[in-house]
């Protein structure tokens, strides 16, 4: 005798006897079955497999009357998309960093970071305009143009181009070449451009009671001054 694929229900030939115990047992079966489908009234849907949804445009999954489950699928699966998108680029709370030291690029710094580094730029202008600033190192001066600011700088060495603007009575720095040099600079205009008008104060560990003073006009060495101890 054949059985169905599905259920495995009996077909009898048409040369068979009718059995009913047979037709009973094709009865439960499909009893059976039957009772494990999802109806309107409720049933177990956790063992059926989603073959396709529907394509949606609803802007929020939520079930209307007569919507089939493919349908809600659709909003639903619409719904985490758009929220997929939506967390493209999005700042959540948590990855804010309220701190100058991270150095992770795809967090976004605090607000309140703002305000301390203007805190420290402001700082930092005022020392400026007061001549407290720290230390500029520069390899070798050979101009002005090198000095940006009134204070304190530092130079391994000296060109001899610092004696080749100088006014024509004025000695030539002869030192230039002892290295080592620490200087002060008081300036009367300085930018991007250097020291347009100053006095540069240089000495070094090199010299033995000795120090120079450098003439600063127009962005030019135009003089230099040696003082030594008596």
């Amino acid at each position: 005798m054949k059985t169905t694929k599905n259920l495995g229900l009996n077909m009898p030939d048409a040369n068979d006897f009718v059995e009913i115990d047979k037709i009973n047992k094709n009865t439960e079966k499909i009893d059976e079955e039957l009772a494990k489908k999802a109806d309107a009234s409720g049933g177990d849907i956790s063992e059926t497999v989603i073959t396709s949804t529907e394509t949606s445009q609803a802007e929020y999954p939520v079930p209307a009357a007569g919507d089939s489950a493919k349908t809600v699928l659709g909003k639903v699966q619409k719904f985490f998309a758009d929220i997929r998108n939506w967390m493209t680029g999005v700042c959540l709370l948590g990855q804010i960093v309220n701190n100058c030291v991270t150095d992770n690029a795809k967090l976004p710094l605090s607000a309140a970071q703002g305000k301390v580094l203007m805190d420290l730029y402001n700082v930092l202008n005022t020392n400026q305009k007061k001549g407290v600033i720290y230390s500029d190192n520069i390899e070798t001066l050979s101009s002005p143009t090198q000095l940006k600011h009134s204070g304190f700088y530092r130079f391994a060495a000296c060109s001899a181009n610092v004696n080749n603007q100088l006014d024509s009575d004025s000695i030539k720095f002869t030192d230039y070449t002892a290295g080592d040099f620490y200087a002060l600079l008081f300036a009367y205009q300085t930018s991007t451009s250097g020291c347009r008008f100053g006095t540069f104060i240089v000495t070094s560990p090199r010299f033995i009671g000795t120090f120079w003073t450098g003439r600063i006009w127009d962005y030019k060495f135009t003089g230099w001054f040696k003082f030594s101890v008596a």
